[in-house]
């Protein structure tokens, strides 16, 4: 698992530490952000764009909303874009379904899940 923070927080890599040698923290000096994009097999991320060029490159992606009411508080108000309408894949809310929609798309093959018919 690579841990790449939004660039915001690049400045603070240093206060994160992994709790396993499985798990590594990326910054963008060692890192390039687009080479990882291409070479990934799943995004997880809460509301970055990133999630457009995942998308683009048909990985799947799971949104991990677990503030959502503290982000829509402080931060954006909900627009035109629904996650959960538009989005590339499932949004979760808690680590528990966020760990059962990682289970699911490790059975399917890590592709991503065509939108099923209405």
């Amino acid at each position: 698992l690579l841990f790449y923070p939004h660039i915001e927080l690049q400045n603070e890599l240093d206060k994160f530490h992994s709790p396993s040698e499985r798990i590594i923290l990326a910054g963008w000096r060692d890192y390039d952000v687009q080479d990882l994009l291409m070479r990934c097999s799943l995004l997880i991320t809460d509301y970055s764009s990133v999630f457009f060029d995942a998308g683009y490159m048909e990985k799947p992606v799971i949104y991990y909303q677990f503030d959502l009411d503290e982000f829509r508080k402080y931060h954006y108000q909900e627009g035109y874009f629904s996650y959960e309408k538009h989005g590339f894949g499932p949004v979760v809310m808690t680590e528990g379904a966020l760990l059962n929609a990682l289970y699911e798309c490790a059975e399917n093959g890590f592709r991503m899940q065509r939108e099923k018919p209405k």
